[in-house]
């Protein structure tokens, strides 16, 4: 091959390699977690995407290099319930997306509806109130044992981490902040967002009022995690999986999961 030749590939390779890393560069911007921090949260507790039964503590799940998370398996571990919680000062007023609300509420047909309509983006801003909860928790012993005795498969494109403290509640209450006036768009799919499916119901009260109800159930809302590290890695190079406890909060990293 000529050097001329040779010049023109090297050429091509570095564009391609120069419109990959572009691509990458501008979707790492463009992805968002699930639930945005300042939407819902508490201390230093990550936010399930929506409320749930599952995904508790002792719940062991990975994230590849996609941000995406996978289930792993469920320790066979003790969980403590520490007793009631009140949240009542942890009344909260945010901004949503009608989309992302319709998310968080666990509504996937109204969020197709909205997106459909063109109304995903249109915003509301709500006062969060959780009343009062449960806490859910394990210990390090108990973890530790469990995580030695657990049959893990490592795969090298993920981040291993393991669910030790959750909150529950049993309602969620959303004011609608009608101050200097609503969005239309969000006036007329306010409705939409009131179901009843099985346990759960959304009532829209009064056109201010979305009350997420979970009956009898408490569904997860907040979790705390660690780090799990595989065989080999770390500081002490075991041949087990360790279970990493940093000083700071751990927090999982990801946009997108895959349920069982």
């Amino acid at each position: 091959m000529s050097q001329r030749s040779w010049t023109v590939v090297v050429v091509a390779i570095l564009v391609v390699v120069g419109i990959v890393a572009a691509v990458a560069y501008f979707n790492s911007r463009n992805t968002k977690p699930i639930v945005e921090p300042d939407v819902v949260s508490y201390d230093d507790f990550d936010t399930y995407p929506t409320p749930r039964t599952f995904d508790g503590p002792g719940y062991v799940f990975r994230v590849d290099q996609e941000k995406k998370k996978f289930p792993v398996l469920k320790l066979d571990v003790r969980v403590e319930s520490s007793g009631w919680e009140s949240f009542s000062r942890q009344v909260k007023t945010t901004t949503w997306k009608l989309g992302a609300l319709g998310e968080f509420l666990g509504d996937s047909k109204v969020v197709e509806q909205l997106k459909a309509s063109g109304n995903a983006d249109a915003e509301v801003r709500t006062e969060i109130e959780l009343g009062t909860g449960s806490r859910y928790r394990t210990y390090d012993a108990d973890i530790e044992v469990a995580v030695k005795k657990a049959k893990i498969t490592y795969r090298r494109d993920s981040r291993y981490y393991v669910v030790r403290e959750a909150v529950a509640v049993k309602k969620i209450t959303l004011k609608i902040d009608r101050e200097g006036g609503i969005d239309a768009k969000v006036e007329a799919n306010l409705k939409k967002l009131a179901r009843a499916d099985g346990k759960t119901s959304v009532v829209l009260k009064d056109n201010t009022q979305l009350i997420a109800d979970f009956g009898n159930e408490e569904l997860f809302i907040f979790y705390k995690v660690d780090r799990l590290l595989p065989p080999g890695s770390g500081s002490q190079k075991s041949g087990e999986w360790q279970v990493l406890s940093p000083a700071e909060p751990e927090h999982a990293d990801w946009i997108a999961e895959e349920r069982q």
